[in-house]
């Protein structure tokens, strides 16, 4: 289920989100399905966020190290929003992440209202973690989605916070299926 055969789909509605949920996850926080098999899968996620000059992976071994820290974020962003504190590992790999940022972060793109990220992915992603994760109206916001093996993560900006599903289209209507499907089989039986 890499980007080369799925198209990506952004709907965290924060950039750090839209990257961790470049996996769907189990309940237990495994991985069920990767997207970002690839670094050429890299290249398509960062380009349909929109980031344009910012240097992925071009080996196995940065790709490998991008997954693991896109766990230790997720393990992080999770512990956060529930609360609890945030995970050691993955507060360690966002302040390493942001320690490693060059003066020239953010790059004037084709014009002086034009402002486009520069520099590494991890880079770019520890900025908006941290910008996620230090502001506490954000950190309440932010859900999981209970979708069958989907796990992603979202910031539910409705008025009232009742945001279920991390998109209506794929988890929240196969959601409203497996309920018609088992009243009209009560129905039956």
């Amino acid at each position: 289920m890499s980007y080369a055969t799925h198209p990506v789909r952004l709907c965290g509605e924060r950039l750090i989100l839209d990257f961790l949920n470049t996996a769907d996850w189990s309940a237990v926080g495994a991985v069920v399905h990767e997207k970002l098999a690839t670094p050429a899968d890299v290249d398509r996620w960062t380009a349909a966020a929109g980031l344009d000059g910012v240097a992925g992976p071009k080996t196995a071994r940065e790709l490998a190290r991008l997954k693991a820290f896109r766990a230790a974020l997720r393990a992080t962003v999770l512990k956060v929003a529930g609360g609890k504190g945030g995970d050691r590992d993955g507060v360690r790999a966002v302040n390493t992440a942001l320690r490693g940022i060059r003066n020239d972060a953010l790059a004037e793109a084709g014009g002086p209202a034009a402002v486009s990220a520069a520099g590494s992915l991890q880079a770019v992603l520890a900025i908006s973690a941290a910008a996620l994760l230090a502001d506490p109206r954000e950190r309440v916001r932010i859900k999981i989605c209970p979708g069958n093996d989907c796990g992603w993560l979202f910031l539910d900006e409705t008025r009232n916070a009742r945001r279920r599903w991390c998109s209506m289209e794929t988890c929240g209507n196969r959601a409203k299926a497996r309920r018609h499907y088992r009243r009209s089989q009560a129905a039956r039986g």
